[in-house]
C-alpha cells in the first residue's frame, strides 16, 4: 500500500447536505457495526460537521461524512470508513479513554476504527492512510518551539 503524505494541509470534505437515502444507509451501517440508534443524531443541512458531544454522549453526523475535493487521505475518506471513525471515539470517550483534541487522537482513532470486524480491507486501508497523514501532521506540531507537548521518542 503506497501512502502519499501531503504535509500540513487541511481535509476539504464535503458540504453538500445529506440525502434521505443516505441517511438510511447511515443508520443501517451505524446499527452493523454496533452503535445504538439514539446516540446518533443525523445534521443533513449542508455544511453541517460530524462531531462528538460529550455532553449529551451521542455522536453528530454532518454533511462532511462524505469525501470532498482534496486529494490528502482524509477528504477521500469514504463515509463508511468516517463513521467507523466517528464510532469509535464514542468508544473511547464512553471508556474514559479520551486523549486532547488533535491529530494524535484523530490518528489513534483511525487505527483503532480499522479492528471493527465489518470493515472491507479497502476502508482499513483508507483509515490507516489517514492516521499516518495525521501522525506526520502530529510529528511536526510536536517539533515546533512553542509546542506544548514534547517529543519524548528515541
Amino acid at each position: 500500500m503506497r501512502i502519499p503524505i501531503y504535509g500540513l494541509l487541511r481535509a476539504q470534505r464535503s458540504r453538500d447536505p445529506i440525502s434521505q437515502e443516505q441517511e438510511k444507509k447511515i443508520r443501517a451501517w451505524w446499527n452493523e457495526l454496533g452503535g445504538l440508534p439514539e446516540r446518533l443524531v443525523i445534521d443533513r443541512a449542508s455544511g453541517s460537521r460530524c462531531r462528538l458531544d460529550e455532553a449529551e454522549g451521542i455522536i453528530h453526523i454532518g454533511s462532511d461524512i462524505n469525501p470532498g475535493p482534496g486529494t490528502s487521505p482524509n477528504a477521500s475518506l469514504r463515509w463508511r470508513a468516517a463513521l467507523a471513525h466517528e464510532y469509535r471515539h464514542l468508544q473511547r470517550f464512553d471508556s474514559g479513554n479520551v486523549l486532547p483534541p488533535g491529530p494524535l487522537d484523530e490518528a489513534i482513532t483511525d487505527l483503532e476504527a480499522c479492528a471493527f470486524p465489518q470493515l472491507t480491507p479497502a476502508i482499513r486501508e483508507e483509515l490507516t492512510a489517514d492516521a499516518l497523514q495525521r501522525l506526520y501532521e502530529y510529528t511536526i506540531q510536536s517539533c515546533q518551539p512553542n509546542s506544548s507537548e514534547k517529543n519524548t521518542g528515541n
